[in-house]
């Protein structure tokens, strides 16, 4: 009878540890305001942008929000006309990313980036970039897992 409730026991515990997570999966994320979805597109935005600008980011942020410029032109090919907006904002270095120069003769060093999606397509539909030193997330937004 002993000798069942071991192989019992080892049979329970080999079962949960099959259904833990490991060391590839970091569990849960907190999406913060946005839904998984959107989440996903923001992550999949920064990533692009990130690999493609060669930047290095410290700080990955997104906030659903009303779009207000639904007729605004875009500098992607994709317009955004939905009624919001996914913005991202990647704070860090961006050594491919020039600027022409700022009013007054500021910095030229690009230190932010701002990415508005589509919520629905995850397509980006403007991009613009800030030289500013004190580079700050957006007020409610939801910090990004890069990694």
């Amino acid at each position: 009878m002993r000798g069942r409730a071991v192989i019992v026991i080892a049979v329970l515990t080999m079962g949960l540890g099959a259904c833990t997570p490991d060391g590839d999966d970091p569990g849960p994320v907190d999406t913060g305001g946005l839904t998984r979805a959107q989440y996903d597109a923001a992550v999949n935005l920064a990533r692009h942008e990130v690999e493609t600008q060669d930047a290095e980011v410290t700080l990955a942020t997104a906030v659903l929000k009303h779009n207000a410029g639904r007729n605004a032109p875009s500098n992607t090919g994709h317009p955004c006309t939905g009624d919001e907006v996914l913005k991202v904002r990647l704070i860090g270095t961006f050594p491919h990313t020039v600027t022409t120069g700022t009013p007054g003769g500021g910095s030229t060093t690009v230190t932010e980036m701002d990415i508005k999606a589509d919520p629905a397509t995850g397509d980006a539909c403007l991009i613009g970039v800030g030289t500013g030193k004190d580079a700050r997330p957006q007020p409610g937004a939801t910090v990004l897992q890069l990694g």
